[in-house]
């Protein structure tokens, strides 16, 4: 039964209404919790250790499952047929036959820079990291350590490091390409390195005597290398030139020169009496001319020459059906040569690009024959080429997927099996019944993910790639247990977005059936149905935005017009009725765009540009508010709107464009709708704004960009000027900022001053009182060296952050990995001088469960900022033995003790913490929190008849009688915290006594828990009460108080709770209690205060207490006010008097005002009787006394503790009778044993003795 109520009288403090609803929907719960000052955080730099950076890399699609994959060779043996894949840090086994996965065998801890995608020159290289030797079934490998291991094919057991590192070269060498090949006929390990720095060295290793390799080192690098076996001959591609060594003197027989073009592919043909070796130009200039130079092995290795119709070659393939040469060129129209092998006469120039929706030429990677067909794989696309008996050629697209990096193919048969390096994919080629190239099945190597958005109610994460076509993916990440599922979608996904409300993850897709997929957060399964159609074949939706105000917004492409649409969403039902919702068109096809929402006016904003190219200047920024329906209004903004961030403290829009040579961002005015243009003076004219992100606690922008310094810069942005710059390493792609502890986060793709490798840069940006900003940095590395590039580009990487567990979440493209970042966490201490004592507890420890950690770890070194505190800092706590008395941590010798009473702390206890500083003082102090928070269903125990301190470690900021269960509520007595108290008292409602909670405020103008309070509880109840704080969902605010101005007074451990009732029509400014002449404590009071607290410090003080009440300097010399009425907790009436410290309660119910507050004339019992007794269930009782009288019965256990109040009332006649039923205020049944009845009337009480058997 529910006992209590909230006091909804002179005392409380608006507990009930507007002060614990949510204020506004926009307004987010503060995740930095502040102390009791107004101060912010300045200058903080400490010295931090990594070990609370990354924590782990988390592999997709499975534990340390991802894959590369930039090589790929069949081997087929008389008893075993199968493909290998080389997938940077391991190697992939499948079987050929019916393309099972057979093994993963690591060869290195470490994926390194993916060589291939950053310069044409590399890209197009014949590279190989590949070599079988037969005769011993073994494969050997080039690792990402520049080692060589070898694997028995027989078994594909774990591989054997063969050959180190060579001695010349670092650890982690940044390489640009590696060519491995054996000759079975010598028995020797040819290795090639080139490196970015120009410059080579060839190895050739005897396989049974590694020690001593022949080295030759060159100062041009190498572009390829073959061995011809039949003639004992090897032959490099290096520089300009073109060089043939004898394989067992190792002699240079002959160099070629190639002019003023650089090498590139060269191809050994032995066939048909055919012999010879075409050695081609590779030289990055449109529209120039190439030359082969040919050597005729026929004709005494002379050497001959040819046009190249380009003079970039990028790969080439000799096809012994009709002795025809094949070779890519990066030619802007015709990309596929096709010449005779004999005569070298050009039989065809061929454009292949199929898909032209990528925008950009893509001449072939590697070329391969399949069913009499000639398979191209390429950057975007995989072609099959024809020719008809009339030598008419064709062309057809097989499988498309945007930079997926078709890199190399192995036909085995029937079958070719093609390597998407960048999607880490596995394509399976086959012929159907028409003869007509087919993919046949898809196999993941790697989960790539760039994008995706975070749901805190699930703790999920959920990346994609916007890249891949036919085999899209969503990666769901359970972060409460690093597992992950794969959600296939299989259509080109193009954006998402998170329904919070009804838990639903949004997915649209690129494609003409244009559809939205919905998954469902709880099951991670796609909603049946499992697509919402937007309307007719050639539909795509480009982006899609669930808004903070509720609506769906997509923008939908269409065969003519576009379309921005508008969907209400009632309950996860999507209204998308085909596509026909409120809608804005425009006159473009190809768009796309981004979304923010602006608190300030409650409108969304987006930005819309043009992504076929035809229209390079177009764009707008459209307004929608909502009435009846939405309301579309364009503004023109040109040059490509691209990102898109809302200042709501400013109420204006910043966008930046995807265009080179702009040097400005705009700026919309969203009271005015004017647009300007902030220029930024330092971005490089080739750079772009690769991310805006918003701070609201500084009230700025930042912008990320690469300077005029080929660095990378964040400038601070206020009123639409620069106040500020970071320096950061150059291409740094995206941002996020925490407002849970300030900090400022991006993510560096490839930092070249830091080995190249993937980072996180963790900043904290100060702003002091002039307004100045300030900040530090730390960087932390994800161990993914050297990071993929996209054709020289960078892509943003979406940075989730999870700040329950305060961790980031970053999925780390083809690495096929997803970091997992701790983040710094900062509490505010607040402590002014050496009297002050903070009450805290400590939400978050780096620990299992509920387990403890030692003061010294969580309080030393530089966890507390500044950590210049001196010797006699303690921490203390409230020991629960008998009798109860604090225990303390006090610093001896500069540190904190690592024995003794109080040596540990846990999340669920509160403590009391008191740091001793020279004078002057820190304006303000902080502790650095690590670790997980503790989980919200853990338990905090209030004992019986102690003074229980119980931590509060939930992030929402809530009302304490929403965060503590009802059926706790029934038995507490008193909660209190630093900032304020609310006690239980018996008093008056309606001319019946009910308990009531009584609360004041010292420094907050509501009593709210907030994240790492301390709160200290007392019960009634008869035992233990165990609990866990509840989430009520409904977050309460209270502003702060400043400390008062006119009174000074030295803190203590504790305080006596003096609530005060105020007069609200003509508060004072402050109000101070005294012992004599001396100070024991003050608040401020609001003018809309109806009850303030005033804590007294009065231990070591003895004396009358006091109270003055500053009404400012014009009301000033008031007397002192040495008697006040004072709530009498036994009679429940007010008494005149004063307050003397000697009495030692923790609390007292205090009025200055003289309006019936005087008690009325004693009025007594006449007569009490009660019976049976002993009693079992239940007892009568007859109760005669004055008409009028307020008569009270408890019922009490042996010890004095109220276990029920069956009884209250007014005397409406002389003599009143009924019955009392043996339970206490649970309807529990009373054990047997002794009891009290107490009869209390007016100020009189009885009391009897009653058995229950």
């Amino acid at each position: 039964m529910k006992i209590y109520k909230i006091a909804v009288f002179i005392f409380t403090l608006a507990i009930i209404g507007n002060t614990y609803s949510q204020i506004d929907d926009t307004i987010s719960t503060a995740v930095v919790y502040p102390a009791d000052s107004d101060s912010i955080i300045n200058n903080v730099n400490p010295t931090r250790s990594n070990e609370y950076g990354l924590l782990e890399n988390i592999w997709i699609p499975g534990e340390d499952g991802g894959g590369m994959p930039i090589d790929i060779m069949h081997i087929e043996t008389a008893t075993q047929n199968k493909v290998y894949v080389y997938a940077k840090s391991r190697v992939l086994v499948f079987d050929a036959a019916n393309n099972t996965q057979l093994a993963t065998i690591d060869i290195s801890d470490s994926s390194q820079y993916m060589n291939i995608l950053v310069y044409d020159e590399e890209r197009y290289s014949s590279q190989k990291y590949l070599a079988y030797n037969e005769a011993d079934h073994l494969l050997y490998c080039v690792n990402e350590h520049l080692q060589i291991v070898a694997i028995d094919t027989d078994t594909d057991s774990e591989a054997e490091l063969l050959i180190d590192r060579p001695s010349n070269l670092s650890f982690d060498a940044f390489y640009a390409t590696t060519f491995l090949e054996y000759n079975p006929t010598t028995e020797q390990l040819y290795w090639a390195i080139s490196y970015s720095s120009a410059g080579s060295d060839l190895y050739i290793y005897d396989i049974y005597n590694l020690n001593n390799p022949h080295k030759e080192s060159y100062s041009n690098p190498i572009y390829d290398l073959k061995i011809n076996v039949s003639r004992s001959e090897y032959y490099l591609s290096i520089g300009r030139y073109f060089k043939v060594y004898d394989a067992n003197t190792f002699y240079q027989l002959k160099s070629i020169s190639n002019g003023s073009l650089q090498g590139g592919d060269m191809l050994l043909v032995n066939d048909n009496g055919i012999n010879k070796l075409f050695c081609f130009s590779r030289k990055i200039q449109s529209g120039l001319a190439g030359t082969v130079h040919v050597i005729d092995f026929n004709n005494s290795s002379q050497v001959s020459t040819f046009t190249q119709p380009d003079a970039t070659q990028t790969a080439c393939y000799y096809n012994p059906s009709n002795q025809r040469v094949y070779v890519g060129l990066h030619a802007s129209t015709n990309d596929l040569w096709i010449f005779n092998a004999g005569d070298h006469s050009t039989e065809v120039t061929l454009n292949t690009d199929v898909n032209y929706t990528f925008g950009d030429d893509q001449p072939p990677l590697s070329i391969n024959k399949l069913a009499g067909k000639i398979i191209l794989t390429k950057q975007h696309e995989i072609v099959a080429v024809s020719v008809d008996e009339n030598d008419n050629y064709s062309t057809t697209s097989v499988k498309s997927g945007f930079n997926n990096y078709f890199y190399r193919s192995a036909v085995v048969g029937n079958k070719a099996f093609a390597i998407g390096a960048v999607s880490g994919t596995l394509e399976i080629l086959i012929p159907d019944v028409y003869n007509e190239i087919t993919l046949d099945e898809t196999i993941q190597t790697g989960g790539i993910a760039y994008f995706g958005c975070f749901n805190p109610s699930t703790g999920k994460a959920y990346y994609y790639s916007d890249q891949l076509m036919d085999n899209s993916n969503v990666y769901i990440l359970n972060t409460a247990t690093n597992e992950i599922n794969v959600l296939e979608i299989g259509s080109h996904i193009s954006g998402m977005d998170i329904n919070l409300k009804d838990n639903h993850i949004l997915v649209s897709e690129y494609t003409s059936s244009g559809s939205l997929h919905v998954i469902d957060g709880d099951t991670d399964l796609l909603l049946d149905p499992t697509t919402i159609q937007f309307g007719n074949g050639g539909h795509h939706c480009s982006s899609v935005y669930f808004s903070e105000n509720g609506k769906l917004y997509c923008i939908v492409q269409r065969q003519q017009k576009s379309r921005l649409i508008s969907f209400s969403v009632n309950s996860g039902i999507y209204s998308l009725d085909n596509g026909t919702g409120d809608y804005n068109e425009y006159n473009y096809p190809h768009i796309s765009g981004e979304f923010c929402y602006n608190p300030s006016n409650g409108k969304v904003y987006v930005t819309i540009k043009d992504i076929s190219g035809s229209f390079p200047s177009f764009g707008l920024l459209t307004e929608v508010s909502h009435q009846e329906t939405p309301i579309f209004t364009d503004y023109t903004i040109n040059n490509k709107p691209f990102h898109i961030e809302c200042s709501a403290q400013e109420n204006k829009i910043y966008i930046s464009h995807l265009k080179a040579y702009i040097y400005y961002l705009t700026v919309f005015n969203c009271r005015d709708q004017v647009i300007s243009q902030l220029i930024i003076p330092t971005i490089n004219s080739s750079s772009t704004v690769y991310d805006l992100e918003y701070d609201d606690l500084n009230g700025c922008i930042y912008a990320v960009y690469n300077n005029t310094n080929y660095r990378g810069e964040i400038s601070i942005i206020e009123n639409t000027s620069i106040s500020s710059t970071i320096d950061v390493p150059t291409n740094t792609s995206s941002l996020k900022y925490n407002d849970l502890n300030r900090h400022l986060y991006s993510y560096m793709p490839y930092n070249y001053n830091s080995d190249k490798g993937t980072q996180i840069w963790e900043m904290l940006v100060t702003k002091d009182d002039l307004g100045n900003y300030s900040h530090s940095s730390r960087a932390i590395p994800l161990n993914n060296k050297h990071a993929p590039k996209l054709g020289g580009g960078f892509v943003n990487h979406d940075i989730l952050m999870d700040q329950n567990s305060g961790y980031i979440y970053v999925a780390n493209a083809a690495f096929s990995n997803i970091s997992k970042v701790q983040m710094a966490e900062i509490y505010e201490l607040g402590t002014e001088d050496n009297d002050d004592y903070k009450w805290l507890s400590f939400p978050r420890l780096v620990r299992d469960i509920n387990a403890e950690e030692d003061v010294q770890t969580v309080l030393g070194g530089n966890r507390i900022v500044p950590n210049n505190y001196n010797n006699g800092s303690n921490l203390q706590f409230m020991n629960l033995d008998d009798p109860q008395l604090p225990v303390y941590n006090t610093v001896t010798l500069g540190d904190w003790q690592a024995e003794g009473d109080l040596d540990k702390v846990a999340s669920t206890l509160g403590y009391k913490l008191q740091l001793k500083y020279d004078n002057p003082y820190p304006d303000n102090s902080y502790i650095y929190f690590y670790g997980n928070v503790l989980d919200e269903n853990e338990n905090v125990v209030v004992y019986e008849d102690k003074e229980s301190w119980v931590g509060y470690w939930l992030t929402e900021e809530q009302s304490p009688f929403e965060a503590i269960p009802e059926s706790v509520l029934d038995y507490l007595d008193l909660i209190k915290t630093e900032r304020w108290v609310c006690v239980k008292e018996w008093l008056p409602v309606n001319g019946m006594l009910e308990p009531q909670w009584v609360c004041g405020t010292h420094t907050s103008s509501n009593p709210t828990l907030r994240y790492a309070d301390l709160v200290i509880f007392e019960s009634f109840a008869n035992e233990n009460i165990s609990f866990p704080w509840v989430n009520s969902g409904s977050t309460s605010t209270s502003s702060q108080k400043g400390a008062p101005e006119n009174y000074n007074f030295d803190e203590q451990a504790d305080y006596t709770s003096y609530i005060i009732e105020l007069d609200a029509t003509d508060n004072p400014e402050e109000i101070a209690a005294f012992v004599g002449d001396t100070c024991v404590g003050a608040s401020k009071v609001l003018p809309a205060d109806t009850a303030v607290l005033v804590p007294g410090y009065t231990e070591g003080f003895e004396g009358e207490v006091i109270f003055e009440e500053y009404y400012g300097v014009e009301k000033s010399g008031k007397p002192a006010i040495k008697s006040y009425y004072v709530n009498n907790p036994e009679t429940r009436s007010w008494d005149k008097r004063s307050i003397h410290t000697a009495e030692e309660n923790d609390h007292y119910l205090i009025s200055f005002k003289k309006d019936s507050k005087i008690s009325d004339e004693p009025k007594t019992v006449s007569y009490v009787n009660i019976w049976p007794n002993p009693a079992s269930d239940k007892v009568k009782y007859n109760i005669q006394a004055e008409k009028g009288t307020l008569v009270q019965i408890y019922l009490l256990d042996i010890a004095g503790r109220m276990l029920n109040t069956p009884f209250a009332r007014e005397m409406h006649s002389e003599s009143i009778s009924g019955e009392i039923k043996m339970v206490d205020s649970k309807g529990h049944q009373l054990k047997p044993g002794i009891y009290l009845v107490e009869i209390k009337a007016g100020q009189t009480v009885e009391t009897k003795k009653i058995i229950v058997k």
